[in-house]
């Protein structure tokens, strides 16, 4: 039997149909960077967990008259240790667009305060290793790199 979870990247909702069986049907669209998107329709789920993901709001600001530089989603670039293009102007957490998770932001701005007001110039966070995790049952937990980027870094 085909248990546990398969996750869907990169792909959008058009309709969630439940079948007489109790069984969900996911129709959408796949749009994979680099590929042409393409309608797909999936049979057959117990459940469906849709993460919709989230932007940053960032468009309205002014940024760019305080010279702060933004990438085209609206998260504003910043160097390791949270620097942005604006000298003493820095950022922190899901508005970098890096670790979208709630103990890196917090992680983060720990570091920089240490660097800001307790001259601890070289601290900055290590974004190599963070574990992520998705609360389902069973949960699905992440640590490292993928298997293509493990594959490209040892061969």
């Amino acid at each position: 039997s085909d248990a546990g979870q398969k996750v869907h990247y990169y792909t959008t909702p058009d309709a969630i149909e439940k079948a007489e069986d109790g069984t969900f049907t996911f129709k959408g669209t796949v749009s994979e960077p680099g590929q042409e998107p393409k309608q797909v329709t999936l049979e057959g789920f117990e459940k469906v967990l849709f993460a919709i993901g989230r932007h940053p709001l960032t468009e309205n600001l002014g940024l760019d008259k305080a010279g702060v530089n933004t990438d085209n989603r609206g998260h504003i670039l910043v160097d390791e240790y949270q620097q942005t293009s604006a000298e003493r102007v820095y950022a922190v957490g899901d508005v970098c667009g890096k670790a979208l998770l709630t103990p890196v932001a917090i992680a983060a701005g720990r570091h920089l305060s240490h660097r800001l007001f307790n001259k601890d110039a070289d601290r900055k966070l290590d974004y190599k290793n963070i574990p992520t995790v998705v609360f389902s049952h069973p949960p699905i937990g992440t640590i490292g790199l993928t298997q293509a980027e493990a594959e490209e870094k040892y061969g």
